[in-house]
């Protein structure tokens, strides 16, 4: 009777810097003459009949009755071990393959199996131990040195990494999945051009390989080769139409290069593949608003928070919207809400300030600003937008104390030298209004437009005399 094969592979579904090992296990299942065949052996072969089936439940009951009938045949353990991994049984399937290792010490498909799930688990060195006695009862199985390989990626040993991955290639020099994983390791490094080289090996050796398209589009995006990014997302695209990563790349890549009408458009196939993806919504919402389409942007951000109630930044996003638009109670209700949720946010403290400063409510915009300060005193926008509220209601001095903490905190801040040279300008020192004037309009502050802002608040004052 020929023996189940298992064949072991790896593919890692990484897409920037992260390793993300995937695991998947292919059995060849070879079925013998039941004639002359002992019971359990008979039942062997129906769970395995069962199983090139993809019945893995059926399976099982017959491996179960083979190994009821002989509890040292590994074999059947092995077989169940693989359906209840299919299953997602794993702490079954790890029984299994310990159980078949425990009669037969030397049975490489156990070994490598239970490697496999000592490495899903995070214990990286037991399935070192497990793949190094599985290596060397069958070293001629290129898929135990890529498997390997990403293990010790996993461990950070990038080097020995790329080793094992060659070492696959001298078994195969035709081999995609042992290009790739380099082409990978190379992406971790951020050693993108590499990385470019073994993806188009990859590719050269399995034209479908839709995973070697997309992280070589990540890598171009990451060289800011946006136009040949987008390239190799739609061809990954066209490869696997239904992976929802490779739209999301593409759509950054294209918001990356300006082009945000082409991002929704993968956000809207995101959302026909799964419509009840908030951080979809939230990501198309954003880039309305980059094309200025507001409504939609609402929309979105409304629908984020159907799906999402707690999602911060749909709130803060929709409230610097109505803030934008001048809708401060809509503001005020969604910086009200994150207050709920997040009560010692500084931000939210900030927002809350503006939102109540321009609907008129001048004390309970003073009371934010200070609790925005207390939660976060090193915050320089906090300091500026007190000083605004401050100079507007006649409170030079203590307009002028928020702009120098203002200015300590960020020596670069136009906005603050520019309320600042106000704030002397209406206390009448005209030798500091021409220094924070100056320095204003080095640091990008518009001069003509500061000067009539002086100007009219000038007469103004002079007028209320």
């Amino acid at each position: 009777m020929m023996i189940n094969n298992l064949f072991c592979k790896l593919i890692d579904k990484q897409q920037v810097s992260l390793w993300v090992i995937v695991f998947y296990g292919l059995f060849i299942f070879a079925a013998s003459s039941c004639m002359g065949d002992p019971e359990y052996k008979k039942e062997h072969s129906i769970g395995t009949e069962f199983a090139e089936k993809g019945s893995w439940q059926q399976a099982i009951t017959h491996y179960d009755k083979a190994i009821n009938l002989n509890r040292e045949y590994a074999s059947a353990y092995v077989d169940r071990g693989f359906a209840n991994y299919k299953l997602n049984n794993i702490e079954e399937a790890f029984n299994d393959y310990s159980e078949a290792i425990e009669i037969e010490p030397a049975n490489f498909k156990a070994l490598s199996s239970r490697a496999e799930i000592h490495a899903f688990n995070g214990d990286f060195q037991l399935a070192l131990k497990d793949l190094d006695l599985a290596i060397s009862e069958k070293n001629d199985d290129p898929s135990y040195y890529i498997m390997k390989g990403k293990i010790l990626g996993s461990l950070g040993q990038m080097d020995n990494a790329i080793k094992q991955f060659e070492l696959a290639l001298d078994l195969d020099s035709e081999l995609s999945d042992a290009y790739y994983n380099i082409g990978i390791t190379y992406l971790s490094l951020y050693e993108y051009s590499n990385s470019i080289q073994y993806f188009e090996k990859a590719i050269k050796f399995d034209a479908n390989n839709a995973e070697a398209y997309a992280n070589k589009g990540v890598a171009f995006a990451a060289n800011e080769d946006y136009i040949s990014a987008t390239s190799e997302f739609s061809r990954a695209i066209e490869i696997d139409p239904k992976q929802i990563n490779y739209y999301q790349n593409r759509a950054r890549a294209f918001e990356l290069s300006g082009k945000y009408d082409f991002a929704v458009k993968d956000y809207d196939s995101i959302l026909n593949l799964n419509s009840e993806m908030p951080e979809v919504f939230f990501l198309r919402a954003n880039a309305y608003v980059q094309l200025g389409q507001i409504d939609l942007a609402i929309a979105d951000y409304d629908e984020v928070l159907l799906l999402s109630p707690l999602f911060e930044d749909a709130y803060m996003n929709r409230a610097e919207i109505y803030f934008q638009t001048q809708q401060y109670d809509l503001a005020i209700a969604d910086y009200l809400k994150l207050e709920e949720i997040n009560p010692d946010s500084s931000s939210v403290q900030n927002g809350l300030g503006l939102a109540h400063y321009y609907s008129g409510d001048i004390q309970l915009a003073l009371d934010n600003f200070a609790k925005s300060i207390e939660l976060d005193p090193s915050l320089a926008d906090t300091y500026n937008n007190r000083a605004a509220v401050f100079l507007n209601v006649g409170l030079i001095e203590q307009a002028i104390i928020d702009l120098n903490e203002a200015i300590n905190l960020d020596p670069e801040f136009g906005l603050a030298f520019a309320n600042r040279a106000v704030a002397y300008a209406l206390i009448g020192n005209m030798d500091l209004l021409e220094r924070d004037l100056d320095m204003a309009v080095i640091l990008g502050v518009d001069r003509d437009q500061l000067l009539l802002q002086i100007n009219q608040l000038m007469d103004a004052n002079n007028q209320s005399q």
